[in-house]
């Protein structure tokens, strides 16, 4: 009898060999995988700071966690290959820890986490205070490709060179990056953020110029560029590029050099609710609240007895002078 050639069979067997190579395959990625970010959210947690996976995030848009929240997966399954093998690291928090009835706050010494952040490819929100990073490690900050809020608390170290990692990432919404080394060239970068919704960047080397690069902003409703000390350079010129954020909602303006006259430009911005001006040479709140009824204005009630730092500082008696204001 002529031997039959089992053509289905043999090909069903290289299929299913070539199904099981896949399968390993993968598997053996994934296993990769989860003992990076296994050992990355180690070395957070070696620095002081806490993760959060994506199911301790149940409402994305919002900036809340659960700590308490549990993973579907069964015990068991969890106990053999380990939560980073189905979940991803949503968010780190070198700062502060709110989960339990008292505030805990990270007080050991920085180091740097911009390898730890590397296997963090789902990162979404990320907040640092001080030397965690600098601009080298901001190259890391900018493959997060998925970040939507990113928080810096005392970046001296981060310069415009750091931010310019930043330009390519388009769900970035909310940044705060407070004290640093950014400047104009900085502000310009950030400016390209087109989804950008809230940006901080108190205390920092903006001046008009750099304001410049915000006029036309689509998305941007909070803005805050003021000072907490002494007099920062933006005048009544960067007040015009700011009059042309057609969304902005809130400014700071602290101790600033503009003017009670350089804010008439801002009456342009019908959905302006915050101007905050403590400090600034246009800290005068009966004279700035009736030129925006629809917005709160956050001034001094008595500008009498309150001038800007580097003004008082140029009479040696000045607070002599003030108290006797307040006893009159």
């Amino acid at each position: 009898m002529p031997a039959v050639r089992r053509f289905g069979l043999r090909f069903s067997l290289r299929a299913f060999l070539g199904g099981v190579t896949i399968f390993c395959i993968v598997l053996a990625w994934q296993l990769h995988r989860a003992k990076l970010q296994r050992e990355a959210v180690a070395g957070i947690r070696a620095a002081g700071g806490w993760v959060y996976y994506d199911y301790q995030r149940p409402n994305p848009r919002a900036a809340t966690t659960d700590p308490n929240a549990q993973p579907w997966e069964p015990k068991w399954l969890l106990a053999l290959v380990g939560i980073d093998f189905f979940h991803s690291v949503e968010e780190v928090n070198m700062v502060f820890n709110e989960d339990g009835p008292q505030r805990l706050d990270n007080n050991g010494p920085a180091v740097n986490i911009a390898p730890h952040l590397a296997h963090f490819p789902r990162l979404r929100c990320l907040l640092l205070s001080g030397n965690y990073i600098d601009d080298a490690g901001m190259a890391t900050v900018g493959r997060l490709k998925r970040l939507e809020t990113f928080f810096q608390w005392d970046g001296q170290h981060i310069t415009d060179a750091g931010v310019a990692h930043l330009r390519d990432m388009p769900r970035l919404t909310y940044i705060h990056l407070g004290m640093s080394q950014v400047g104009d060239r900085g502000m310009e970068t950030l400016a390209k953020l087109t989804n950008l919704e809230g940006l901080t960047m108190q205390r920092n080397k903006i001046t008009d110029a750099g304001l410049a690069h915000l006029a036309g902003h689509p998305k941007l409703k909070e803005l805050w560029i003021g000072h907490l000390e002494g007099l920062s350079p933006i005048t009544d010129a960067g007040v015009v590029h700011l009059s042309r954020i057609p969304n902005l909602e809130e400014l700071d303006l602290q101790h600033t050099r503009v003017t009670v006259e350089g804010l008439k430009p801002l009456q342009a911005l019908s959905k302006l609710k915050s101007l905050m001006l403590d400090g600034s040479t246009a800290n005068d709140y009966h004279a700035v609240a009736p030129m925006f009824p629809n917005c709160k204005v956050d001034a001094d009630r008595n500008p009498m007895t309150t001038q800007p730092l580097d003004i008082l500082e140029l009479d040696p008696n000045w607070k002599e002078a003030a108290d006797a204001e307040i006893r009159d």
